[in-house]
């Protein structure tokens, strides 16, 4: 599991340290577990849906339509997949933090505004097996 998550070389040593650091890692198995079931819904697994409660949910049915276009994106069932699939969705975020230093310095124009979209369609992304509140 440390292998995929890309922590396999970290090292810790005081107790404390160690026992944030399991804190962190299974606090991401935990999230990337309850996307990959719910991933498994939204590709139509038919066992997946008969235990759901939400059999005919909008949010768990075709979820992944637009976002499947994506050349990265896998169409697997499992936590690897998973995995990968909310990297590519939270990539945009992680690319704009690193470019806006430099957008700061030249600024292109309609490169924020572009980016800024594209973060705004990720965050539509629902995929969660727990109802929340959306402000409209």
């Amino acid at each position: 599991m440390k292998n995929q998550l890309g922590w396999a070389n970290f090292r810790l040593t005081d107790y404390h340290s160690i026992e944030r650091w399991w804190e962190i890692v299974f606090s991401t198995y935990l999230l990337v577990s309850l996307y990959a079931s719910q991933f498994k819904l939204s590709i139509g697994d038919p066992a997946a849906r008969t235990n759901s409660t939400e059999k005919n949910s909008p949010a768990s049915i075709g979820i992944t339509e637009e976002f499947s276009q994506h050349d990265w994106w896998e169409l697997g069932t499992n936590w690897k997949s998973a995995l990968n699939n909310l990297r590519l969705i939270i990539q945009p975020y992680i690319f704009w933090c690193l470019i806006e230093p430099w957008w700061r310095v030249f600024q292109v124009s309609g490169l924020k505004r572009g980016f800024f979209k594209l973060i705004e369609i990720m965050n539509d992304f629902r995929a969660s097996p727990i109802k929340f509140a959306v402000a409209s």
